[in-house]
């Protein structure tokens, strides 16, 4: 079982930090000022249930690292973690947010979510600021969709 468990965890770790890279946007910033120029954001659309993956998956990591899954523990088991954390995640679905979630938002979630220290309970996923449907959600339609 505690085999099993670290396979998840290398698993869900190596699938996480690749697609993180794969969506991470590069930035040039030059040294000139920019006060009182227009500029744009550039969101990076992310579809609603790779989104919702992405969080399940890094939150049962931490249930793992935390020692939160096994017998006697807050989750039975791997699937029951990802059940539970599934079901409190629907808050981000397609009708929650119909634009999508946002690339950017979401791996300020993930950070946070890692960055979460095993001595406080993550009952509800939106506790965290970052990962709260108002800061995950798209405000608008991206073109490309």
């Amino acid at each position: 079982m505690h085999a099993a468990r670290c396979t998840l965890l290398a698993f869900l770790l190596v699938a996480s930090s690749a697609c993180r890279d794969r969506n991470r946007q590069e930035r040039a910033y030059d040294d000139e000022d920019r006060s009182g120029a227009a500029t744009v954001t550039a969101a990076i659309w992310v579809p609603n249930d790779a989104a919702i993956d992405r969080l399940v998956a890094a939150r049962c990591a931490r249930e793992i690292t935390c020692d939160e899954i096994g017998p006697d523990r807050r989750f039975a088991s791997d699937d029951a973690c990802t059940r539970t954390i599934r079901d409190g995640a629907a808050g981000l679905g397609s009708r929650a947010c119909p634009a999508g979630i946002d690339g950017v938002a979401l791996e300020r979630c993930l950070d946070a979510i890692r960055m979460e220290p095993c001595t406080r309970p993550s009952e509800e996923m939106d506790r965290l600021a970052p990962c709260r449907p108002r800061a995950l959600c798209l405000k608008a339609e991206m073109p490309h969709r």
